[in-house]
């Protein structure tokens, strides 16, 4: 409703307040929070993926996906804040992590896929003006679907198979809600 919207309109110009974006305090925290999650991210991957670990192709194939689902993330929510129809109501947690899930599964590994989709739903659940543990539960559910779905995907045609299963396990949720 116009009340619900009102309210996450609030509450992202309260957040926006309080974080003082430009504060000197608040940017080196980022960086550093950025830096641990880099850190942790390619320890992970220099023990368990060096081929991926050494690889400049795979490794700026991975950070284009990663960059455009934040990108994409941001400026839809933005876009639902901002907009004052109803359209709010009926996309309640953008799903961009399935399918940045779907490209890394096809393109780069499943262990990747899986690795990136939980750090992913993390870092959006809380860097976005949304209910953090559905979005979190519900993002982690559909990527996971979607990278067992699209681990033996062959054709580009079967990606719409994976992406009807994700939705289809989004609209149950929607609906037990």
């Amino acid at each position: 409703t116009n009340r619900h919207i009102t309210i996450l309109k609030a509450m992202r110009d309260t957040m926006a307040e309080r974080r003082n974006l430009w504060a000197p305090l608040t940017i080196i925290s980022s960086l550093a929070y950025a830096l641990i999650i880099m850190l942790l991210g390619g320890y992970y991957y220099y023990v368990h993926h060096k081929s991926f670990y050494f690889s400049k192709d795979k490794i700026s194939l991975y950070a284009t996906i990663i960059i455009t689902t934040l990108i994409l993330t941001k400026a839809t929510e933005y876009i639902l804040i901002s907009d004052a129809n109803q359209l709010l109501d009926n996309v309640r947690f953008p799903l961009f992590i399935p399918m940045a899930a779907i490209l890394i599964c096809v393109l780069i590994d499943i262990e990747v896929a899986l690795f990136t989709t939980c750090i992913l739903a993390v870092v959006l659940g809380l860097s976005l003006a949304v209910d953090h543990s559905r979005f979190i539960v519900s993002n982690l559910i559909t990527g996971i679907v979607a990278i067992l779905s699209a681990q033996n995907l062959r054709k580009r045609k079967e990606v719409f198979g994976v992406c009807a299963k994700v939705m289809r396990i989004r609209s149950v949720r929607s609906w037990r809600r």
